[in-house]
């Protein structure tokens, strides 16, 4: 059965995101032209756009005119195919207290249901409703264990990876993600481009060497997209097959490009320092010392890069060596397991905290 409840899509968050930084009017006409009145209004509430009401009143009008003709609708059935006509329609214009009070009702089907709290993801996504998003998650963790159908299943599962994502829990994510490209069918959030983009982040961060090599380089789902995710698959590629020279080049590549991305952008500064650390620490499992020089060039970086970059990471424990500044090496020395694990899920819980508290 097909899925419903398709808008509205999170392609508005780019035209958000413009309108953020002065320019309005890619918002503006994608609102009015898909006639989203209460959209309109509460992003003008927001102060995301200017407050015009002589734009979106009109707008209002059409939106309350269409309910009605809705509600008006005759129908042999017992009425399930207009409520879920109102329900789409309220969910289409932005209506979240109205869609959210009236999608309460018990008579739907567990797939109509799981469509419907999809879609409420969506929307606490475009207003920024932290709570509605972790609240409905929680929903559709409940719905996906009854009887639904794989489809909205598998949908789900897209949906829980970017919210893993979202909340940096890379290791869920990027399981999460690359279990469920084979059956991809989440257009309303972003491209399969996009969805092995995030495989590819998520499992930079979080994969083992084989893992990297199993589930994203020979993965089938993406060598089908390689040439469109090209600057993610070739990092990736470097860092198995470690091609020293060429991982910060595709670092910066990669970097570059994703920084204006609106769900990954804000988190490049920490994977850069994450790829780093990987590499850095890929390259000394070889070792036992290695001089300072020929690491740098191994890495085509120099050596004063490399010390300074080094010691930023040993202050956080993040390094499996030590730098001797006399005679220029590195020393590779064994790591308390069990104290950097738990010093990684202290920071994890604080990286998580501040994201939380800087999206209230």
């Amino acid at each position: 059965m097909e899925s419903e409840f398709k808008e509205p899509t999170l392609e508005i968050l780019a035209k958000i995101k413009k309108s953020k930084e002065g320019d309005h009017t890619e918002l503006k006409n994608y609102l009015i032209e898909n006639e989203m009145g209460h959209m309109y209004h509460a992003l003008c509430n927001k102060h995301i756009l200017p407050d015009e009401p002589e734009v979106y009143h009109p707008i209002l009008k059409k939106n309350e005119e269409v309910l009605r003709r809705i509600s008006e609708q005759q129908t042999e059935d017992d009425g399930k195919n207009i409520k879920k006509e109102r329900l789409e329609y309220l969910a289409k214009i932005g209506d979240l207290s109205s869609f959210l009070e009236e999608s309460s009702d018990v008579g739907l089907t567990t797939s109509t249901k799981m469509d419907i709290v999809l879609c409420q993801i969506r929307l606490g996504m475009i207003f920024k409703d932290y709570s509605l998003i972790h609240d409905k998650i929680n929903v559709g963790l409940k719905l996906s264990e009854k009887d639904c159908d794989w489809d909205r299943k598998n949908k789900f599962k897209v949906y829980y990876a970017f919210y893993n994502l979202l909340k940096s829990n890379y290791e869920q994510a990027a399981d999460l993600f690359a279990s469920s490209l084979a059956t991809f069918q989440c257009s309303e959030l972003y491209s399969y481009e996009t969805a092995v983009n995030y495989t590819i982040f998520c499992g930079l961060l979080s994969f083992s060497r084989v893992q990297l090599h199993e589930r994203v380089l020979k993965s089938t789902d993406v060598l089908e997209v390689k040439h469109h995710v090209n600057l993610a698959y070739d990092l990736a590629q470097s860092i198995y097959n470690c091609y020293y020279d060429k991982i910060f080049p595709c670092l910066i590549a990669f970097s570059s490009h994703f920084l204006d991305d609106i769900f990954i952008g804000d988190k490049i500064h920490f994977f850069i320092n994450e790829i780093k650390i990987r590499s850095y620490n890929q390259l000394l499992e070889s070792y036992s010392s290695i001089g300072l020089e020929s690491m740098a060039l191994t890495f085509g970086v120099s050596e004063e890069y490399l010390e300074a970059d080094l010691g930023k990471f040993l202050v956080n424990e993040r390094m499996k060596c030590v730098i001797d500044k006399v005679d220029k090496m590195v020393l590779v020395r064994e790591v308390d397991e069990t104290l950097y694990d738990r010093i990684g899920d202290k920071c994890e819980k604080i990286v998580n905290y501040i994201e939380r508290e800087i999206n209230k």
